[in-house]
């Protein structure tokens, strides 16, 4: 029966090419299988692996960051300990002490203690020292240690009335208040350990016997008295032998200074008037037939005219 045989003929053909295609299939399989080998590995997994090395560097970036921050901030190698103030001669060192650990007990940025060198704010530091004395301050920083360094160039004389002591900067501006440095033990009276201090300092120590109010920050009634004071106390200081005992303020207007010497005699002068032309005449009237043990005092204020007693 010839249709039945060709039937089955088409039948063993068609099963032997599924056979064959299902091999290929097979076969291709296999061959993906063999391309995607460890020897490459797939994309996903490269990308996998990046994004966990990229992870691994933050958490290592982090903690070293949290680490250097407790090592400047909390560790003792930068710790301040001790807080050294240099180039005061007239302004109290434990004043100035004082500020300074006052600040460094606060908090930077409400977190980072001060008590560290590496936040302690040198800037606000300097601001609170000027605000009580207004001299030039630079703040530097050593290995445990903080020097505040302090330049009392600024500061012209020494200005006492109502038992209180001021220093007067060259434009007449009060700056500060003195303050006696409690680290002396000595039974002195603080207008003799400052007159010491002064001296020492090559300043004029300046009395005001009217006693009016001084306010720091403003300028002294007296127009321009810091430079003829200074004027004064140099040239005397030059060219008289006597030694300065101190200056006071006197007079009924306040316009006369008396220059009061070691020997206890005492020269008046009007601050109005050219403090070298005074000196000069006070200079020639001490180079006469005067005799200074019974000299009591040497008047310059009027002209040309030198009255002696």
């Amino acid at each position: 029966m010839p249709g039945i045989k060709n039937k089955n003929i088409r039948i063993r053909k068609r099963s032997r090419l599924a056979k064959r295609k299902r091999a290929q299939s097979r076969y291709v399989g296999r061959q993906q299988r063999e391309y995607n080998n460890p020897y490459f590995g797939s994309k996903k997994k490269v990308v996998k692996q990046k994004r966990s090395r990229g992870r691994l560097y933050i958490v290592i970036l982090g903690l070293a960051f949290f680490f250097l921050i407790y090592l400047l901030g909390w560790s003792n190698f930068f710790t301040i300990q001790t807080i050294e103030v240099t180039g005061s001669e007239l302004i109290s060192t434990q004043t100035v002490k004082d500020i300074a650990r006052a600040q460094i007990q606060k908090r930077r940025w409400l977190l980072f203690p001060q008590t560290s060198l590496a936040f302690v704010n040198r800037q606000q530091l300097v601001n609170n020292v000027r605000q009580q004395y207004a001299v030039n301050v630079k703040i530097k920083r050593h290995y445990k240690r903080l020097e505040i360094n302090l330049d009392e160039s600024v500061v012209a004389l020494v200005w006492s009335a109502n038992n209180t002591y001021y220093y007067v900067g060259d434009d007449d501006v009060v700056l500060g208040e003195v303050t006696r440095d409690v680290s002396d033990s000595t039974n002195n009276s603080d207008t003799q350990l400052i007159q010491s201090s002064v001296k020492y300092k090559d300043i004029a120590f300046v009395i005001d016997t009217k006693n009016e109010t001084v306010k720091v920050g403003a300028t002294l009634s007296k127009p321009a008295l810091a430079s003829f004071v200074k004027t004064v106390y140099s040239l005397v200081g030059t060219y008289v032998s006597a030694p300065i005992s101190r200056l006071e303020i006197d007079g009924q207007l306040g316009r006369d200074l008396r220059l009061v010497t070691g020997e206890g005699w005492y020269a008046i002068l009007n601050i109005n008037s050219d403090p070298e032309a005074q000196v000069q005449k006070l200079i020639a009237a001490l180079q006469g037939n005067i005799d200074r043990n019974n000299l009591e005092y040497i008047d310059l204020r009027y002209g040309e005219k030198v009255f002696i007693n």
